[in-house]
């Protein structure tokens, strides 16, 4: 399991609590994300990450997004494990 954070302070956190290997985002397997990154960031690291496949759905990476209550940007998820849109 591989996993891409910015934050080194996060990265030492991960490591110890999971034995995951830090890879550039292109390659990890899950990407978090901090609340303070912009749309254009989020937008920016879901086009370079990695994508699986009807048959291998489970190549893909998985992207956490912490968000705060107070944040007033609105997204929508859908495709593949998502029913509609939410």
């Amino acid at each position: 399991m591989s996993f891409y954070v910015k934050d080194e302070t996060l990265q030492r956190e991960v490591r110890a609590w999971t034995n995951a290997k830090l890879m550039p985002q292109e390659q990890a397997d899950f990407i978090i994300l901090p609340a303070s990154s912009t749309v254009a960031e989020v937008e920016a690291v879901i086009e370079q990450a990695k994508i699986g496949t009807l048959v291998d759905p489970q190549q893909s990476a998985t992207i956490i997004l912490e968000m705060t209550r107070e944040e007033e940007t609105a997204f929508v998820l859908r495709g593949p494990g998502i029913k509609g849109e939410s």
